[in-house]
């Protein structure tokens, strides 16, 4: 007989809950260990399957954005704009210029591959997001944001 889906939560749970416990009494060199093999086995895949991947990944996130109402969508986007400034409180001056320099390569690669309906969609989104955030600020921060817009736009001719 096949299980229910409520059984089946119940089993992925304690599965989950078996593995938390066992992570946090796993010690340092194990920990060491099985981190070691992931990042080997993250260097071993080619280009061409972390791209696969990447699309996948994308795929997964824009239907999963599609399926959320706008309430949603707010809150996950609150949530993930928490989660990374929470994180980039603590990156080095380093990690900061490493990630820089990957939004930059990205940008630039998406650039390359996207077509004229494309940029044309992108543009525009921009230039709602800037009338948005100029709509919250004060006349003070409105010339930095000008400045900000200005600069945009001249990346990206």
């Amino acid at each position: 007989m096949p299980e229910t889906s409520t059984q089946r939560k119940r089993r992925l749970e304690k599965e989950r809950q078996a593995r938390q416990a066992k992570l946090q009494n796993e010690d340092e060199v194990s920990k060491s260990v099985r981190l070691s093999k992931r990042k080997k086995h993250e260097q071993d895949k080619s280009e061409e399957e972390k791209l696969a991947i990447q699309e996948k990944d994308r795929e997964r996130k824009t239907a999963a954005a599609q399926n959320r109402n706008e309430n949603e969508q707010n809150s996950h986007l609150a949530k993930d704009k928490q989660r990374k400034s929470l994180a980039r409180v603590n990156e080095s001056e380093q990690q900061r210029e490493n990630r820089h320099a990957r939004d930059r390569e990205h940008h630039v690669q998406s650039r390359i591959n996207e077509s004229s309906d494309d940029n044309l969609s992108r543009l525009a989104y921009q230039r709602k997001y800037a009338a948005e955030a100029r709509a919250n600020e004060s006349s003070d921060d409105n010339l930095g944001s000008y400045i900000a817009i200005i600069i945009v736009l001249r990346f990206n001719a």
